[in-house]
């Protein structure tokens, strides 16, 4: 387990347990094997993944068995920003399923959980998907699993109004099978409060339900007046409402801000701050407080809330010209889980924070493993000037611990030939590197630094005899792009006469 993370062992696991077995990928994998698959819920799904959107497919490639999705629309943590490639084969062959898959058509992606997983559902059909690190590619998983529409059955704009209504704090009313491939169908009502309940009742009028409308800019005065009431409903559902005013409910900003640190409930404090991200640069002055807000962990509903505050952040302040300064000073905690979240913020909220790249290379240096290794990731990720980070990332190939390893190779990777100067470091990590997932991505940076890494050939040829497949793959891929052409065999001499 990585450093900084130990103190929140328990608590992970206390989530987890409950609902990410249902979701694992299919394999000789740990299972809640007491979760039968009619308790599942959506807002299951919601709490076990950080960021839900809504995408329409780019591209379609049956042959390859691949989709491009690309982003619409933003319901929960960050907003997608960049197109996202599936793939939708086994052994070769795409699913009956995904034939008729066209451009155009809608799906509803649920990301970012502890295992590198997604959830799709696309035109009515959900899968399963794990991210392959190596190739930025999400890899089915497993198909149609029975679990998904004993939470939800219904249409993809369906789907949307449901999450948005669960992320606001409402009990929502939706159908779903009563049993795993059962014909008939049931309406129950259900919410991120009490994941695990879900009460039948008849089909509502007109179902589904129309979403909530805005409540009038007049109404803001007694609003503001419910954010203090002491049942945590009342503070929920009056925030979600300010929320759905947007820009014009700036007014409410100051108040906001007062009661979310002052609120105990944890659905009403992500509902304030979700209102606050609603109202956008005009509650900029939520910044250091929602920075202070943000969590990266899984363990409980406040890791949540700050996950909604880091959404709310760019929403508020999309250059971080308030974010900036509260993000370095965090940097330079004396605690080290405060200086790790502070480093993943970095990457988070974008290249708005480049200027943090040089208190981020001190980071990299760090005594502890967990603030090294998200040091390391984002200043990957904000690409300052090579001279900067590659002398960080070649140390870091031979650090102590195996995910700074690991990050520091997949870093060099990405910088392509300019990382040729870590050629010789890579080849003795390759070499006695013990741990293969680690093994491969410094594998694949000699494969990426290209003709300039020749001197690896022996490495590789000796790595393609490993027992682990990926390595052996990334050796192969990694030889073939360092000496594209080998030498041929010299010919027979002719025989003479």
């Amino acid at each position: 387990m990585r450093p900084c993370r130990v103190a929140r062992a328990a608590r992970v696991a206390a989530l987890l347990i409950l609902i990410g077995a249902c979701l694992a990928p299919t394999g000789a994998a740990w299972a809640y094997i007491d979760l039968a698959p009619e308790q599942f819920t959506l807002p299951r799904l919601l709490l076990e993944f950080r960021s839900a959107g809504l995408y329409e497919v780019e591209r379609v490639d049956l042959e390859k068995g691949a989709i491009r999705f690309r982003p619409l629309e933003h319901i929960q943590g960050l907003a997608p920003t960049e197109s996202i490639n599936h793939t939708i084969g086994y052994d070769g062959r795409v699913p009956p399923e995904f034939k008729n898959v066209r451009v155009g058509q809608k799906a509803v992606l649920f990301r970012d959980d502890p295992y590198a997983r997604a959830v799709t559902m696309l035109e009515g059909t959900w899968y399963v998907s794990n991210w392959d690190r190596a190739t930025g590619w999400a890899r089915l998983a497993t198909l149609a699993n029975p679990f998904f529409e004993c939470g939800f059955c219904g249409t993809v704009p369906e789907l949307v109004a449901a999450c948005k209504a669960l992320v606001r704090g409402e009990t929502i009313v939706v159908r779903c099978r009563p049993k795993p491939k059962a014909a008939e169908t049931q309406w129950v009502t259900t919410s991120l409060r009490e994941p695990h309940k879900r009460a039948v009742v008849p089909a509502p009028a007109g179902a589904p339900a129309d979403p909530p409308k805005p409540a009038p800019a007049e109404a803001l005065p007694a609003l503001l007046e419910k954010l203090r009431a002491e049942k945590p409903d009342v503070p929920m559902e009056a925030a979600a409402a300010i929320g759905r005013l947007g820009p014009q409910a700036k007014a409410a900003a100051p108040a906001l801000l007062a009661a979310f640190p002052q609120e105990k409930d944890p659905f009403a404090r992500r509902a304030m701050i979700a209102a606050l991200g609603a109202i956008g640069p005009e509650a900029r002055e939520a910044a250091p407080a929602l920075v202070a807000a943000v969590r990266d962990g899984y363990g409980s509903v406040d890791d949540l809330v700050g996950f909604e505050a880091m959404a709310a952040l760019l929403k508020i302040d999309p250059e971080n010209i308030a974010s900036g300064k509260y993000v370095l000073a965090m940097l330079h905690d004396k605690s080290p889980d405060v200086r790790s979240r502070a480093a993943a913020m970095v990457r988070l909220l974008g290249p708005g924070l480049k200027s943090l790249a040089p208190a981020l290379a001190e980071a990299a240096k760090d005594k502890h493993a967990g603030v090294r290794m998200e040091a390391l990731r984002s200043l990957v990720a904000l690409q300052p000037e090579p001279a900067l980070v590659l002398p960080l990332l070649t140390e870091a190939v031979a650090d102590t611990d195996k995910y700074v390893r690991l990050y520091a190779a997949q870093g060099l990777a990405s910088c392509g030939p300019e990382a040729k100067g870590a050629t010789k470091l890579l080849i003795e990590a390759v070499a006695r590197e013990k741990d293969p997932e680690v093994r491969s991505q410094e594998i694949r940076a000699l494969r990426y630094i290209g003709p300039a890494a020749i001197e690896a050939v022996p490495v590789l040829t000796e790595a393609l005899k490993d027992p682990n497949p990926q390595v052996r793959t990334q050796a192969e891929k990694a030889i073939k792009k360092i000496r594209p052409d080998p030498p041929k065999p010299n010919p027979p001499a002719k025989a003479t006469g």
